[in-house]
Parts: structure tokens; sequence; C-alpha cells
């Protein structure tokens, strides 16, 4: 344990003396990524409105809303996505099991780093588009569940539109309907 608050205190030290141009030293207090790995749970505390308060309060703090248009925020994104790639790249799915067990510890928060990141623009983007995002995830749930209907799909991984189901007999009546409209 000793060893881990040392390695912390360093860590902190040596940001310190990189971010500052003055004799005096300022030390930045990063939080511990350990406690966000490994967990089985997500902290229930944490809603995504309030990460939508939180990041609406940090672009506006740093002026940075005019920068925050739907296309510059889903750019962003994109970048963030491929380094979440970077971290499983070239690993091949025998060292990428689920659970990531064998990953040390700075890996995973890295990762987790990455991870929010994807999330953080997300959330911005929704936002900024005016879409409730937990909402809409919810719709999206629903929509799944009848495209693809458990007693279809257990155990097999084809796409809808290779399943018999009511959502595809629906769909393709709908389709009928507005050709037979024209």
């Amino acid at each position: 344990m000793a060893s881990s608050s040392s390695s912390s205190s360093t860590k902190k030290r040596k940001l310190a003396e990189e971010t500052t141009s003055s004799s005096t030293t300022n030390t930045i207090d990063i939080p511990d990524g350990r406690p966000t790995i490994r967990q089985k749970t997500f902290d229930s505390n944490k809603t995504l409105e309030s990460l939508r308060n939180d990041l609406a309060d940090f672009a506006t703090q740093r002026e940075w809303d005019q920068f925050h248009s739907p296309r510059n925020l889903v750019l962003a994104m994109m970048g963030e996505v491929g380094e979440i790639a970077e971290c499983f790249q070239w690993k091949g799915d025998g060292k990428c099991p689920s659970g990531l067990d064998e990953w040390k510890d700075d890996k995973l928060v890295h990762l987790g780093e990455e991870l929010s990141d994807v999330l953080l623009y997300l959330i911005r983007l929704a936002d900024k588009c005016n879409i409730d995002l937990a909402a809409a995830a919810q719709r999206k749930l629903h929509i799944n569940g009848l495209k693809y209907p458990a007693a279809a799909v257990k155990g097999r991984s084809e796409k809808y539109t290779e399943y018999k189901t009511e959502w595809r007999a629906q769909a393709a009546k709908d389709k009928t309907a507005e050709q037979g409209d024209d």
C-alpha cells in the first residue's frame, strides 16, 4: 500500500513540475483511477443528467461552447474511439476476455479514461442536439427487443434481417403499404 501511495504522490509532484513555469510549485491533484476499475456495477449516484450539467458548466467556464458544434463533437468523439481501439490493438481475443482480469491496473485506468472521453463527448453531443440520451437509449433498447426477440435469437449473432420476426413482418407490411400509396 505504501508503494502505491508513494507512486501517487510522485505522479502529482512530477506533474506539478511540468506544469509550472515559475519557481513556485503548484500541486495538481489528480484522483487515483484505481477505484474506477474492476467494478461490477456503476455508481448509482451519477446520472447522465448530472454529467450533462457538469459538462455544460465545464464548457461555459472555459468559453468552449462556441467550439461545441455537433460536427466538432462527433469528430472529437471519433478520435477518442480510435484511442479506445489502440488499447486493444494487436492483443488478440485471448488477451481481451470479458473482465480483462489479466490487465494491469494502469492499463485499465487508461482504458477507463478513454471510455470516459467517448461518453463525455456523447453526452455533450446529445445535449447540443437536444436529445434526451437516456430516453433515446431506452427507446432503442425497446426497438432492439422487437428486432431481436429472445426466443428467436438466443445464442445467435446474425443481423435482424436474418430472422423471421414480427418486427420484420410489420416492416414488410408497412413497406408494401407505402408503395401502395404511391
